[in-house]
C-alpha cells in the first residue's frame, strides 16, 4: 500500500521534471550529452519515468479523451503503412517520433489539470528560449557566423532558431497579460530578445510567422 504522503509528493516531482523537459525544448539542438543524445531526449525520458511512476503510486490515471484516441489511430496506421512503404526505416524512425510526442501529450494531460499548471509550462518554454537567444547574440558581437551574415546558436539552423522563437512570441504576451510585478518585465523582456535574435537569423520564415 503507497503512503498517502508519497502521492502529492510524486506528482509534483513528476510535473517539475515536465516543467524541465519543456524549459529544454528551446535548447535541445544546443546541448548534446555524449551518449545519451540531446539533453531534451534525456529530459523527457526522465519526465516519463517520472510521470509513469506518478500514476503508479496514484494508482489511477485521467481517462484519455477522444483526440487522444484519434491520435492513437494515426500513430497505429503511421506503423502499419510500413509493410508497404518505400523508405520503411524513416517509416519507423517517424513512427517512433511519433510515439514520444504522444507520451508528452498524455503527461500533459495527465499532469496539467489546473490553468497555472498550463501557465507554469508556457512559462518553460519562454524561458528555455533565452538561452539560445542570448547565445546567438553572443555570437553576432564575435562575429561568429552560422552562414554569411546569418546568425544562429549552436546546434541550430537560421530558419529552426527563428521558429522556435517565433512560437514563444505568442505564449510571452499571453503570461505578460495573466501576471503582474517583476516577472511580468522578463516576460517582455524576452519577447524583444526574441524579436531581436530573430533578426540576426535573418530567416524569411520565421520573420514572417
Amino acid at each position: 500500500m503507497t503512503p498517502p504522503v508519497l502521492r502529492p509528493l510524486a506528482t509534483r516531482i513528476a510535473f517539475a521534471c515536465l516543467w524541465l523537459f519543456v524549459f529544454s525544448m528551446p535548447i535541445e539542438k544546443a546541448v548534446e550529452i555524449p551518449g545519451l543524445g540531446t539533453i531534451s531526449k534525456l529530459a523527457g525520458v526522465i519526465a516519463l519515468g517520472a510521470g509513469l511512476l506518478a500514476v503508479a503510486l496514484q494508482q489511477r490515471f485521467r481517462i484519455p479523451s477522444p483526440v487522444h484516441l484519434m491520435l492513437a489511430i494515426f500513430i497505429l496506421w503511421s506503423a502499419v503503412t510500413v509493410r508497404w512503404s518505400m523508405a520503411p526505416d524513416w517509416t519507423i524512425e517517424r513512427t517512433v517520433t511519433y510515439v514520444q510526442l504522444l507520451s508528452l501529450v498524455l503527461l500533459v494531460w495527465e499532469f496539467c489539470t489546473e490553468e497555472r499548471h498550463v501557465l507554469n509550462l508556457m512559462s518553460a518554454y519562454v524561458l528555455g528560449t533565452l538561452v539560445p537567444a542570448g547565445d546567438t547574440v553572443q555570437r553576432f558581437l564575435l562575429g561568429q557566423q552560422t552562414y554569411y551574415n546569418r546568425y544562429a546558436t549552436t546546434g541550430f539552423d537560421p530558419n529552426d532558431l527563428a521558429l522556435t522563437l517565433a512560437i514563444s512570441l505568442p505564449m510571452s504576451y499571453y503570461l505578460t497579460l495573466r501576471y503582474r510585478g517583476p516577472i511580468c518585465w522578463l516576460y517582455r523582456l524576452q519577447m524583444l530578445a526574441a524579436i531581436g535574435t530573430t533578426f540576426l537569423t535573418a530567416s524569411r520564415g520565421g520573420t514572417s510567422v
